[in-house]
C-alpha cells in the first residue's frame, strides 16, 4: 500500500500546484506580460486531446487478521489505458478515461489534472478523482474508488506529446496501478 499512499499523496501535490499557478500572480506589483511583444508557444495545448497508454500492471491487497498485518503485491501482465480530455490552459485539464488492468479487472474514472509546464515543451503532472473499478466474466462485481497518477510529458511536436505515468486506484484493502508509456494526440 506503501506505492499507493505515495501515489495519491503526489498526485493531490501536483494537482494543487497546477491550480495555483492557473491562478497566476496576485501581487498587485507584479509585471504586467501584456505590453510585452511575445510569440505564441506552438506547444502551449488547449482545448480537446486523446491519450493512449500501455504498461505494467500492478495489484496489491492488504488487511489485518488478528493484528496481523498481512498484504501482498503482483506485478501482473500487460495493460492499457485510453483517456479522452479538455486542456482549459497550460496548467489544468480535466479528462475521463478506461483502464484494463488484465484478468477480467477494469476501471473507468474521472479526474481533474494539474499540470506544471518545466519548460515550454517538458511539464510535469497530477491526476486524481473518483474511479468505478468492475470485473467481468463469472466473478463480476463492480466498486466505487479513489483514483489518482502522477507523471511527465514531452511535447514531440505542437499535437503529439510522448508520456510516462503511474496511475492507479484503491479502494478498502484493494489497489491496482498501471505505470505506462503513451502518445497524446492534442486537436489543434
Amino acid at each position: 500500500m506503501k506505492f499507493f499512499k505515495v501515489l495519491a499523496i503526489a498526485s493531490v501535490t501536483f494537482f494543487v500546484a497546477g491550480i495555483a499557478l492557473a491562478n497566476g500572480p496576485t501581487s498587485k506589483n507584479s509585471f504586467d506580460h501584456s505590453s510585452v511583444n511575445q510569440t505564441a508557444n506552438p506547444y502551449d495545448h488547449h482545448g480537446a486531446y486523446i491519450e493512449g497508454n500501455i504498461g505494467q500492471v500492478f495489484a496489491e491487497a492488504s488487511f489485518d487478521i488478528d493484528g496481523y498485518r498481512v498484504g501482498d503485491t503482483v506485478r501482473g501482465g500487460l495493460g492499457a489505458n485510453v483517456n479522452g480530455g479538455y486542456q482549459f490552459n497550460r496548467y489544468f485539464a480535466l479528462e475521463g478515461g478506461y483502464t484494463y488492468y488484465g484478468h477480467s479487472v477494469n476501471m473507468v474514472d474521472v479526474a481533474a489534472k494539474g499540470i506544471i509546464p518545466i519548460t515550454n515543451r517538458f511539464n510535469i503532472f497530477g491526476k486524481i478523482g473518483p474511479g468505478y473499478l468492475f470485473t467481468t466474466g463469472s466473478n463480476s462485481g463492480s466498486t466505487a474508488a479513489l483514483f489518482g497518477g502522477i507523471g511527465a510529458a514531452y511535447a514531440l511536436t505542437p499535437s503529439l506529446d510522448i508520456n510516462i505515468q503511474g496511475a492507479g486506484a484503491t479502494e478498502g484493502f484493494f489497489s491496482f496501478g498501471l505505470a505506462s508509456l503513451g502518445l497524446t494526440y492534442h486537436f489543434q
